[in-house]
């Protein structure tokens, strides 16, 4: 994610270059504060929310009172600002607010005299915290909270039963997917589900199931429970990890590519040299293609680890394309307005596929084949 900007440091809005849209920093989510610097008009406060129906409604507060006379600071402008987003009418058609950054916290609170899942929990959160990376932590604490502590949060952990298992599992695998802070759709009945459907729904329950057992495993290793049996009946399920596989051919490729805007093409033709995901290569930077290696260096994302991408000729004449004339420290991809990568590309890459006549399913890992 793109680093805020310190609006309140007078040297930052003054270094802004000047453009057509503000530049915003999240109060926030679905609540924005920025500063616009239009060529045109004075350069002033604005604030922004984000409507129900996705859209977004923004109001101009004030001056900036380093650049005009009357004018005010940031802090008054927050103040301004949070007079606005309160109005009726605003809260009336706004999304609901709530706060930037990621949970870090289990939403566990004890009720239960017993050692419960939700006690285990408490302990496997804690080392994951001390041991994992930030985003695998992230992810975890996330499917926990969302996933095991409201089914099994309360239950005695030496009370753990297979039955209680069996029917943890089918509610993971009927429960359709969670989107952010999208609501969830309906129940899907395990014997109505699809091919595809259930077996992402099996690689999320293994997930989960990883998750039991290790957690399981580290109260008995901790003396917590007398017994290991608990652990033990915890089984993954198969045929889960291995999901239908396509191929774009040249000619497909280079037909996704063209369909593509400018500064999409460059990320989708790095995506195809080295099949990296779009996270990895948004944080790409110039530092890290050649060197001593005929490829890209990936920095650590999901897991702790970084590792090479060998390229062939094409791919390495390409990425040291992209970062000449470059800082070191610079990204390799950009955005044409001049921003990172970020969640912005999943829209802009579909109607490329729509448009390219690609089935959606066929390139959702895209690979280059000859």
């Amino acid at each position: 994610m793109k680093p805020a900007l310190n609006l309140n440091d007078l040297s930052v809005v003054s270094a802004l270059a000047v453009r057509n849209y503000p530049y915003w920093n999240i109060v926030k989510f679905c609540r924005h504060i920025g500063v616009r610097r239009n060529a045109s008009k004075p350069t002033c406060w604005v604030a922004r929310v984000r409507l129900n129906n996705g859209t977004y409604k923004q109001t101009q507060l004030a001056p900036v009172g380093a650049f005009h006379e009357g004018g005010v600071d940031f802090t008054e402008a927050e103040r301004l600002a949070n007079i606005w987003f309160s109005q009726p009418e605003i809260v009336a058609a706004a999304a609901v607010p709530y706060e930037k950054g990621a949970n870090r916290h289990l939403r566990y609170t004890k009720t239960a005299e017993n050692f419960t899942i939700g006690d285990a929990l408490k302990d496997y959160v804690e080392w994951k915290r001390v041991a994992a990376s930030v985003n695998y932590f992230e992810t975890t604490l996330s499917l926990i909270n969302h996933h095991i502590i409201p089914r099994l949060g309360d239950t005695p952990l030496e009370e753990f039963t297979s039955r209680q298992f069996t029917q943890f599992c089918i509610d993971i695998l009927e429960s359709p997917p969670k989107y952010g802070r999208q609501l969830l759709g309906k129940r899907v009945p395990l014997e109505t589900m699809d091919h595809e459907r259930l077996r992402k729904r099996k690689k999320t329950l293994n997930t989960l199931i990883s998750i039991l057992r290790g957690t399981f495993r580290m109260a008995w290793e901790n003396g917590e429970i007398e017994s290991d049996r608990s652990w033990r009946l915890l089984r993954r399920v198969p045929h889960a990890d291995v999901p239908r596989q396509y191929f774009l051919t040249r000619k497909q490729a280079k037909r996704l590519i063209s369909e593509c805007r400018p500064d999409l093409a460059q990320l989708v033709t790095g995506a195809l040299y080295t099949g990296c995901r779009v996270s990895e290569l948004a944080q790409l930077r110039v530092r890290d293609v050649g060197g001593h290696f005929f490829g890209i260096y990936v920095g650590p994302m999901k897991s702790c680890r970084g590792r090479f991408v060998c390229l062939p000729n094409e791919g390495m004449s390409f990425f040291l394309d992209q970062a000449e004339g470059k800082d070191e420290e610079d990204f390799v991809f950009r955005m044409a307005s001049g921003r990172p990568w970020t969640g912005c590309h999943k829209s802009l890459f579909k109607e490329a596929v729509r448009s390219a006549n690609l089935p959606d399913s066929q390139i959702a890992k895209p690979i280059a084949a000859e």
